[in-house]
């Protein structure tokens, strides 16, 4: 059979997770070829070692790419190159599926529909503090129904959901980032057609506190994709800007949020205030930083706001 999928599975230090992303992918139904791609990221926990077990057993279906060095981004960057087939998928090593008829169900709407850049579906979190299907819509972590999404109406799915097109990969190499991170991926995809959404959940996101995202803490999460975002919106050149600000705005709220449902009863805190020693602790412990966040959203997304105008003003 033509293999008409690359699954690129990142992976680093994932051992207690691969075999069940590697075995649900290679457990898909289908009536065409596909090939699995490992990019390793020098790992240290037998990770690679089990990745070595599943290409001698599929030496036709599985290619192991180990890095010799961890290079994080440069890992991520190289699974998107020499993709030879006409659609490619990108997945996480502690990620999963969970519908043996993915593959089939995507590829059959993209090979019906080449207006559609990328076919995606509904995710489920495992782990973390939420347990619900999630797909980003500006910022809300909710699941979509079955239909059409174009650039007009943005809605990001998680990454481990989409099927996308190999010749929609735009990657600048002076400025790859645009396009690693889940959301203006999408942005940079809907700029070139429509894509489909299938009301159903076909993947797992976990989040293991492992990856380079999932470990950070709530504000270095703000921190991170607010810089994400004003990086891409100076890669488009503004064209975007009004829903850039509304996406770093509506994100901003929902990490606060997250923080504070994961803070309920304040156990921690409480805990906390039996072993503190001075007034400054105390009104540490007494007045968390996600309720001092709260109070301070409005101030600060004004602040963002003026910096990145007062930063293009200096530029130009």
């Amino acid at each position: 059979m033509e293999n008409l999928l690359t699954v690129n599975v990142v992976t680093y230090n994932h051992a207690e997770y691969i075999k069940e992303c590697l075995d649900s992918l290679l457990s898909q139904e289908t009536n065409f070829g596909y090939i699995i791609r490992i990019f390793d990221d020098c790992s240290t926990d037998g990770t690679t070692e089990i990745c070595q077990q599943y290409e001698e057993k599929y030496p036709d279906k599985v290619f192991l790419f180990p890095n010799s060095v961890n290079e994080n981004l440069h890992n991520c960057i190289r699974s998107y190159e020499n993709i030879k087939t006409k659609y490619y998928m990108y997945i996480e090593g502690d990620d999963y599926c969970c519908d043996n008829s993915k593959f089939q169900k995507q590829i059959d709407i993209l090979e019906a529909h080449p207006e559609y850049v990328f076919c995606a579906h509904n995710t489920k979190i495992s782990g973390g503090n939420l347990g619900r299907e999630i797909s980003k819509r500006q910022g809300e972590y909710e699941p979509l129904d079955e239909g059409v999404l174009i650039e007009k109406n943005f809605i990001s799915p998680h990454i481990s959901s989409k099927i996308v097109r190999t010749e929609c990969i735009k990657i600048d190499k002076d400025n790859p980032k645009p396009y690693l991170f889940d959301a203006t991926q999408t942005m940079i995809q809907l700029m070139q057609g429509k894509a489909y959404h299938i009301g159903k959940t076909m993947t797992v996101y976990r989040v293991s506190l492992k990856g380079c995202f999932s470990s950070l803490d709530y504000l270095h999460k703000i921190k991170r994709f607010k810089s994400e975002l004003l990086n891409f919106n100076e890669y488009t050149k503004g064209k975007y800007e009004p829903l850039v600000i509304k996406l770093i705005a509506a994100q901003t709220m929902f990490y606060i949020m997250s923080e504070c449902k994961a803070n309920k009863g304040h156990e921690k805190i409480f805990y906390n205030l039996r072993n503190v020693n001075s007034r400054k602790a105390l009104k540490r412990y007494l007045f968390p930083l996600f309720v001092t966040d709260i109070l301070n959203l409005p101030r600060d997304i004004i602040r963002l706001i003026k910096e990145y105008y007062i930063s293009k003003q200096v530029k130009n």
